[in-house]
């Protein structure tokens, strides 16, 4: 599976990848997953510039809107997007169900 997008712009070489400390800080600034289909045109632009967070924090929002705007073949890389939030998610539910194996609850 894929956990990075790497890609050279103006010169300058991105690597693009969610951690859990990205996609928290993500979702702190409003963005939904479930939202992708229902507003498209907001959604996948903050999610590309969502992978910025982690390795390219301070890079502009001007600069990440033209690199959407020129990047090629867009559906591959919002599914690739999708799979790499996708997998932070997972990582983050498998550890907390494995974590949590020690202590059992019931319903009474």
């Amino acid at each position: 599976m894929t956990s990075k997008i790497k890609f050279t712009y103006g010169g300058k070489q991105y690597i693009l990848e969610f951690t859990r400390n990205s996609v928290k800080e993500l979702e702190k600034r409003g963005f939904v997953a479930s939202e992708v289909l229902e507003k498209p045109l907001t959604v996948l632009p903050d999610m590309f510039a969502g992978a910025f967070i982690a390795n390219h924090r301070f890079t502009k929002r001007k600069v990440i809107d033209e690199i959407f705007a020129k990047i090629d073949n867009k559906e591959e890389l919002v599914n690739t997007l999708a799979e790499m939030y996708s997998l932070v998610i997972d990582e983050f539910v498998d550890e907390l169900e494995k974590r949590n194996k020690d202590l059992s609850w019931e319903r009474i």
